[in-house]
């Protein structure tokens, strides 16, 4: 089980904190929490006409993959629940990839250390990866 933040977009309303399995769970949850049998009921009856945002608070932050051990270039990705989901006026669903919730370059910075074993001392600027759920970096080593 995993807990997930709603917020509405437009006033930015916290409505809160919900435990589900996934964000449609979360959505479900807190309609079950204002005393509707059902997300769709809520959405329904106009209870909820605002932008819902659905972010993962706990989770995986990320996978990094060595991609060239001698040169130092990794890559960085993010799991698909790091985008937010955002609900639409018309209860459409999609993820919002530009605010997905990328870990900070120290947190970058110590699992590239660990992944090669040597001292990192900067990380270069990132590259776009594959989709917008990865970045490449280069590396620069500390000198042995």
């Amino acid at each position: 089980m995993k807990t997930f933040n709603i917020t509405e977009t437009e006033q930015g309303n916290d409505i809160g904190d919900f435990q589900a399995d996934d964000e449609k769970g979360a959505l479900e949850a807190m309609a079950k929490d204002a005393g509707y049998d059902s997300y769709a009921e809520m959405r329904e009856e106009g209870a909820c006409n605002g932008t819902l945002r659905v972010t993962e608070i706990e989770g995986e932050r990320f996978t990094l993959t060595v991609l060239n051990q001698e040169e130092g270039r990794i890559s960085v990705l993010i799991p698909e629940e790091a985008a937010p989901l955002v609900v639409n006026e018309e209860g459409a669903e999609e993820r919002d990839h530009g605010n997905a919730d990328w870990p900070t370059d120290e947190e970058i910075r110590v699992a590239a250390e660990k992944a090669f074993g040597r001292k990192i001392k900067a990380l270069g600027p990132f590259q776009e990866g594959d989709n917008l759920l990865e970045a490449v970096y280069d590396v620069e080593f500390e000198a042995a």
